[in-house]
């Protein structure tokens, strides 16, 4: 994923192992909205971290949550691999007339590459992609992921 750009809304779910000393950022933007927080106890049982405990920011790219003003991150996670189950919508619409011209500029520069280069787009030659694509597609990346 040449930009971590969801450009038609969708679902997604980020597992993560603690929470960190810092905000949570999600691989994925632009966020629209958490769905849901959930994570296991000591007790090996799944709770859901309450919505008004925490903020999120869907105006960074790459959105963010962090624990609301005077909250802090649950203290109780188990402490295995995954316990923390961060549900989350992210996209630019739900139509392909919301993808920004950029991308679809970029979708059809690629196709037509690919197809002027079908035969030395192999594993074995791989062509490089066109600098005009590289172009129109550095200015989606978060500044966070490059």
């Amino acid at each position: 994923m040449a930009t971590s750009r969801q450009c038609i809304t969708a679902t997604w779910v980020l597992k993560i192992d603690n929470f960190p000393a810092g905000d949570i950022v999600l691989p994925i933007f632009p966020l629209q909205t958490i769905t849901s927080i959930k994570y296991y106890d000591n007790n090996d049982v799944q709770q859901t971290w309450t919505s008004s405990l925490y903020d999120v920011d869907t105006a960074m790219e790459p959105g963010r949550v962090r624990p609301a003003s005077g909250e802090d991150y649950p203290s109780d996670v188990r402490g295995d691999t995954d316990d923390i189950e961060i549900t989350f919508v992210a996209g630019d619409g739900n139509a392909a007339s919301d993808v920004p011209d950029g991308i679809k500029a970029a979708i059809n520069i690629l196709a037509a590459n690919w197809f002027e280069n079908r035969e030395s787009n192999t594993p074995i030659g791989l062509t490089p992609v066109p600098m005009s694509l590289e172009s129109l597609i550095w200015q989606y990346r978060s500044g966070d992921l490059v």
